[in-house]
């Protein structure tokens, strides 16, 4: 995956994906282990063909066409400190 600079938090897009959501986080509800995002840009590449569906979960995974991915040891490091 090739990372692109977002314009509006300290996160990358993924160039190879149709479609990027930039979100901040809000909130952080620790008993559900549920974080509420701010989506605050969306971005689509009108020009792909394909269409493939890369889908973050949650708490560090996520799938590309049905494989599971987990990067929780990547993702843990992101989260803002109190949250």
């Amino acid at each position: 995956m090739t990372p692109l600079k977002g314009e509006l938090v300290n996160a990358p897009l993924i160039k190879e994906c149709y479609a990027n959501i930039e979100c901040r986080v809000v909130d952080y509800i620790k008993k559900h282990g549920i974080f509420v995002l701010d989506a605050v840009a969306a971005w689509v590449d009108e020009k792909r063909g394909e269409k493939r569906l890369f889908h973050a979960i949650g708490d560090g995974r996520f799938t590309a066409d049905g494989e599971k991915f987990s990067h929780w040891r990547i993702m843990a490091v992101k989260v803002p400190e109190g949250v």
